[in-house]
């Protein structure tokens, strides 16, 4: 009987030992399956975050361009006007220059002409 019972005792302590490298065998895989999963997870934001940051890149570039153009566009429109303002300006002296030019040149040509 001593027998039997040591070896029931072996028999107890490799199934025990065996339950132990069992659950810490499911233990290392869980953790390893959870890890697995952060890694993913960090994977999936990481890669929304760059294409969040490429379209947002995109974005900013159609901005400056549009921002650029606008401001070629009022530059030319503003060079126009200020254009316009001084050819009005220099006819606008021309026009009052001449009335109060003498006629003389007038009288040049018609002799009995009298100012009075």
């Amino acid at each position: 009987m001593l027998i039997d019972g040591d070896e029931q005792d072996e028999k107890d302590y490799d199934d025990d030992k065996e339950m132990e490298l069992g659950n810490a065998a499911e233990t290392y895989m869980m953790r390893v399956r959870d890890i697995s999963e952060s890694v993913t997870r960090v994977k999936d934001k990481v890669s929304t975050a760059r294409r969040l940051q490429e379209l947002h890149s995109a974005h900013e570039a159609r901005d400056r361009n549009l921002a650029e153009e606008m401001c070629d566009r009022v530059l030319t429109w503003s060079i126009g006007h200020v254009l316009l303002m001084l050819l009005v300006g220099i006819t606008q002296v021309i026009f009052v220059k001449s009335l109060f030019e003498d006629t003389r040149s007038f009288r040049k040509l018609v002799p009995g002409f009298s100012s009075r």
